[in-house]
């Protein structure tokens, strides 16, 4: 099915994007960062506009992907803002349940989830349960995972962002994908005014944002397409196995190391994942 194969390829997009991202996060400012990834994403956007759009979107379809770019820049900085505070891994795991959403979108519109798949969500569920749990070094006793809050937020927003842009690709992915992308520089652009935190940019930094832009939107584009191909509850579920990618790069180049309950969590979440899925 070229729909899932399209979102494996957002998986590697989104996974690369997410880590580097997430380790820039720990020292550049969110809306710095959120800025330079949108404004570098044009790079891809506007060749693919190009080269592969068809007419400018309509009314409807150009409101949705405002909207969508509106959500999904929100639900993209509360993640870098949990990572920022928590582990890469846990926060990339606990914000792919987004894929949830899609599922309960198609069900209030009229389709039908298998037991199958319910039963996927309730893994997923049960995975956030155990990945919000440390151990601290020297007791006995849990809390909840730094950034959680931020993570289940971005996770809510991005899962929104899913049903928004597949709505407003209906019409014109790659249209979408710019009109998204515009909206988003716009927003940021805005609060930047207004908040103007004092930061000045190392240069290490501006090279390795704009390659996280350029890898999110290339990720933004397949998917937006992969949803044309097939429906949206599957393509954003096998997208959201992305995590995968993250969690691998965390590990192999930050050491990162999970507690055997976070490691089941994320067994049991990325279980749910596929059994939704398969479903």
């Amino acid at each position: 099915m070229i729909a899932v194969v399209f979102s494996l390829l957002t998986c590697l997009a989104w996974g690369g994007s997410e880590f580097l991202g997430g380790m820039k996060s720990r020292s550049v400012p969110v809306l710095i960062m959120l800025l330079i990834i949108e404004v570098s994403g044009m790079i891809v956007v506007v060749p693919a506009l190009l080269l592969y759009g068809g007419s400018i979107l309509d009314v409807r379809h150009f409101m949705f992907a405002i909207a969508a770019g509106c959500v999904g820049i929100t639900g993209l900085g509360c993640v870098f803002r949990g990572m920022a505070v928590g582990s890469i891994g846990v926060i990339s795991l606990i914000s792919s349940t987004s894929a949830a959403i899609p599922i309960f979108f198609d069900l209030l519109t009229g389709n039908r989830l298998s037991l199958f798949q319910f039963s996927g969500i309730g893994l997923v569920l049960a995975g956030i349960s155990f990945l919000s749990i440390e151990r601290f070094s020297t007791k006995n006793n849990k809390r909840m995972t730094a950034g959680i809050g931020f993570a289940i937020s971005g996770a809510v927003l991005i899962g929104t962002y899913f049903v928004f842009i597949d709505i407003a690709s209906n019409q014109d992915p790659y249209w979408a994908s710019f009109i998204l992308r515009l909206a988003t520089i716009v927003l940021v652009g805005s609060l930047l005014a207004i908040r103007r935190p004092s930061y000045k940019l190392k240069g290490s930094d501006l090279p390795v944002l704009c390659v996280v832009g350029i890898l999110d939107t290339i990720g933004v584009i397949i998917f937006n397409v992969a949803t044309t191909l097939g429906l949206v509850s599957i393509v954003s579920v096998v997208s959201s196995l992305y995590p995968v990618v993250a969690i691998f790069l965390a590990q192999l180049f930050l050491k990162e190391k999970m507690s055997m309950f976070q490691k089941v969590g994320a067994v049991i979440a990325l279980g749910g994942v596929v059994m939704i899925s398969g479903g």
